[in-house]
C-alpha cells in the first residue's frame, strides 16, 4: 500500500512539471519580450535624464534672477564647460558688499549623460533646428536688480539652451528659452501648438 501511494503521489508530480520543450518555448517569449521592449525603455530613461536636466537648469536660472533681484546688482549665471556639460556657477558682475563674488556653484562629471548647447542672442537660429553638443559655450547670462536679461545682446549672453542627451542627442531634446523680460520657459521643439511646451 505504501508503494502504491509514492508511484500516485510521484505520477502526480509528473504531471504537474514542465518539459524541456514547453521551458524553451516559455524562455523564448520572455526573451522576445524583453528584446522588443530594451529599445523603448532606454528611450524613456533617456527622455527622463534630458527631462529632469531641463527643470534643474531652469531652476538655477530662476535661482540667478532671484538673486539679483534680492542683492539689488547685477548677477551673472556662467556655464563654463565648453564641451557641454551642465556645469554652471552664479556670481556677481561686480563685487561689492551686497555681491560677494561666487553665489552657487556645481560641476559635473563625465559619466552625467546630459549635454548642452547654447543659442547667442545675436545668432538668429532657428528653433526647430537643433544645436550641436557644446555649441556656443562657455556662455552666460546677466539679470539686472529687476530680474530681467537685458545685456543679451551683449558679448556672449544667450536666450537659448538646449539640453540633449550625449548617446542620443537627435532624438530628443529640449529647449530653454530665456527672455529678456526674465521669462524662462522650457518647450520641446518636437510638439504642435495645442501643446504646454509648444515653443512658440
Amino acid at each position: 500500500m505504501y508503494v502504491r501511494q509514492y508511484e500516485h503521489t510521484k505520477n502526480q508530480t509528473d504531471l504537474h512539471g514542465l518539459t524541456l520543450i514547453e521551458l524553451i518555448i516559455s524562455l523564448a517569449i520572455v526573451s522576445l519580450s524583453i528584446g522588443l521592449g530594451m529599445p523603448a525603455f532606454i528611450r524613456w530613461t533617456q527622455e527622463t535624464s534630458v527631462r529632469s536636466q531641463a527643470e534643474q537648469i531652469q531652476a538655477v536660472i530662476l535661482s540667478a534672477r532671484s538673486y539679483a533681484v534680492a542683492r539689488n546688482e547685477w548677477v551673472r549665471l556662467q556655464f563654463t564647460d565648453k564641451t557641454g556639460l551642465p556645469t554652471w556657477q552664479i556670481g556677481c558682475v561686480t563685487v561689492s558688499i551686497n555681491c560677494l563674488g561666487i553665489i552657487d556653484k556645481k560641476s559635473y562629471s563625465e559619466s552625467n549623460p546630459v549635454r548642452l548647447a547654447a543659442g547667442l542672442a545675436n545668432t538668429a537660429i532657428d528653433i526647430n533646428n537643433p544645436l550641436e553638443i557644446g555649441a556656443g559655450l562657455p556662455a552666460f547670462i546677466s539679470f539686472n536688480s529687476q530680474g530681467m536679461a537685458t545685456n543679451q545682446i551683449k558679448d556672449k549672453e544667450i536666450n537659448r539652451l538646449d539640453v540633449l542627451h550625449k548617446d542620443k542627442p537627435e532624438d530628443f531634446r529640449l529647449t530653454i528659452k530665456i527672455e529678456s523680460s526674465g521669462d524662462i520657459k522650457i518647450c520641446n521643439p518636437r510638439v504642435t501648438k495645442i501643446s504646454a511646451e509648444y515653443c512658440g
